[in-house]
């Protein structure tokens, strides 16, 4: 269980109970501003709050104590994998642990490096709750690894001949959800509203979706969904057709 020495104002380091002396100074940072929220309502102890990899290298440049990361793969200025290392970088051999949180449609290449990395927690963004964020944070201050189970499942999925021809079954729902409305002639921030996510979110889907079905561009993509039954022609005869008729005089 995960409490905090006596502060006042709720900015000291975590500890471990059971743990003496195992302190960390709890951070956050993400492009998200409601995942920083509800981090920070979840974990009043956190220590530095940040929306960009910039501000939060800066903030503890020259500083040597245990840093415990909780982070999104959503940063603006960079992959959180950078933030990563150039957090090892500055600490040198202080310690660093780290929980990501990330969305379902991360490739297994990428899920790999984070691995790699020496990340402690991957966790799905998409299942996000206190308890899950509490078990992540005291399972990387002990130094634990956990990995949650979808994640797993997908590193240890054969890689077959229908995930490289790009069949549909292959596409996560979301990516098969916003390739149809690229389909029906939506743009990035009109898809984005439809979806209830940030464009830069549907730009990264996209490009993902693009990579698994083995295509280059919006044209080349509408012509794969229609080869296999994202969409129908009749459906877009529909939706375009009063586009290409002349109006009545």
């Amino acid at each position: 269980m995960l409490h905090t020495p006596s502060d006042s104002h709720g900015h000291g380091p975590i500890s471990l109970q059971g743990h003496p002396g195992s302190f960390w100074r709890l951070v956050a940072c993400s492009g998200s501003v409601l995942f920083l929220a509800a981090v920070l309502a979840l974990q009043p102890g956190l220590r530095h709050q940040g929306r960009s990899m910039a501000r939060l290298l800066s903030a503890f440049s020259g500083r040597r104590e245990p840093l415990l990361l909780i982070a999104t793969d959503d940063l603006p200025d960079g992959s959180v994998l950078e933030l990563i290392h150039g957090l090892r970088s500055q600490l040198g051999p202080t310690p660093l642990r780290v929980v990501l949180f990330l969305e379902d449609s991360v490739e297994r290449e990428r899920l790999g490096a984070f691995s790699q990395a020496g990340v402690q927690a991957l966790c799905r963004l998409e299942s996000f709750s206190g308890d899950q964020l509490a078990q992540a944070i005291e399972g990387a201050a002990g130094n634990r690894n956990s990995l949650d189970p979808y994640f797993l499942e997908l590193l240890l999925r054969p890689v077959t001949t229908a995930l490289r021809s790009g069949c549909p079954h292959q596409l996560q729902p979301r990516e098969r959800q916003l390739l149809r409305l690229v389909a029906e002639g939506y743009n990035a921030s009109e898809i984005a509203t439809k979806a209830g996510i940030r464009a830069d979110t549907v730009r990264r889907y996209l490009s993902q979706a693009y990579q698994r079905i083995g295509v280059r561009d919006r044209a080349q993509a509408v012509g794969w969904c229609l080869s296999h039954g994202i969409v129908t022609r009749q459906e877009l005869d529909r939706l375009y057709r009063p586009l290409l008729d002349p109006p009545d005089r």
